[in-house]
């Protein structure tokens, strides 16, 4: 995915699991030029959290409910990025949630 991008996922039972059991999804997130990127996950259905990692996987930031949305449980991390190839995780704060999300990428 790129800087400006909104895509669907799902949750659900066939995923990678997380440390903590929970099923998340991958992807990969070019970053053109050094700029502050919000990472905003949505959803009606799970307990959103998301983690931003470095394409070595070493963790940057995470967050779990800072992006409010209508339940209050919506997660979001706004970051300074140099110019690069990160991992943003999208998971549920609970093991077993399943549901639809969307997540946005935005350069502030």
């Amino acid at each position: 995915m790129s800087v400006g991008s909104t895509i669907s996922g799902e949750l659900q039972p066939g995923d990678e699991l997380d440390i903590d059991g929970a099923f998340l999804d991958r992807y990969a997130l070019a970053v053109p030029t050094a700029t502050t990127v919000r990472i905003t996950m949505r959803s009606a259905e799970v307990d959103s959290f998301l983690w931003l990692l470095t394409s070595g996987a070493s963790v940057i930031a995470f967050d779990d409910d800072d992006g409010e949305g209508i339940f209050g449980l919506d997660a979001q991390i706004s970051e300074p990025l140099a110019r690069g190839c990160y991992l943003v995780e999208t998971t549920s704060l609970d093991e077993g949630e399943t549901g639809s999300y969307t997540l946005r990428t935005e350069s502030l």
